[in-house]
C-alpha cells in the first residue's frame, strides 16, 4: 500500500492592488508514495485546480510521476514527468513537463530543492530552472 496524503490548498488574493486581483483559486491534491528496493522510491499525484484566467475561472486537471534516490548524507535526487489537461482558459491543449533536481535536508521537517527542466510538447518548450524550501508540518 502506498503511503498517501490529501493536500487541499487556496490560493489567495493578497497581492498588491493592480499586482493581483484573481478570487480564491482552490485546489486538491492526491499524493500517493512508494518505497522500492534500495535507495529508491516512486511518487505520483493527482489533483483539480479552479483556475482563474483573464477573463474568466476554469477547472484544471494535473498529474505527476516522480522517481526520486536517497544519495549519500541528507542529499537526494529526482526524475519527475508532470502535466496539465489545459495551462489557460483560451487553450484547451495539454502541456506537459520533465525536471530533475537535488534536494537536501536541513531538518527533519525542512528540504531544501533545486530543479531544472523542459517542456515536452511543441508550446512549452523552453527550459526552466528553480528552487524551493519544503516544511512538513
Amino acid at each position: 500500500m502506498p503511503a498517501t496524503a490529501l493536500l487541499i490548498t487556496l490560493d489567495l488574493p493578497i497581492g498588491l492592488e493592480g499586482v493581483d486581483n484573481k478570487p480564491i483559486q482552490p485546489a486538491a491534491t492526491a499524493a500517493l508514495g512508494w518505497d522500492l528496493p534500495a535507495v529508491f522510491s516512486l511518487g505520483a499525484n493527482i489533483g483539480y485546480r479552479r483556475l482563474r484566467g483573464d477573463n474568466r475561472s476554469f477547472d484544471q486537471w494535473l498529474g505527476s510521476l516522480s522517481l526520486a534516490a536517497a544519495l549519500s548524507g541528507r542529499w537526494g535526487a529526482f526524475l519527475e514527468a508532470y502535466g496539465f489537461d489545459r495551462d489557460d482558459e483560451a487553450i484547451l491543449d495539454s502541456v506537459s513537463y520533465w525536471n530533475t533536481g537535488l534536494t537536501f535536508l536541513l531538518g527533519a521537517n525542512l528540504q531544501f530543492d533545486a530543479r531544472y527542466g523542459r517542456g515536452m510538447n511543441g508550446r512549452d518548450t523552453d527550459w526552466f530552472a528553480g528552487a524551493g524550501i519544503v516544511v512538513r508540518w
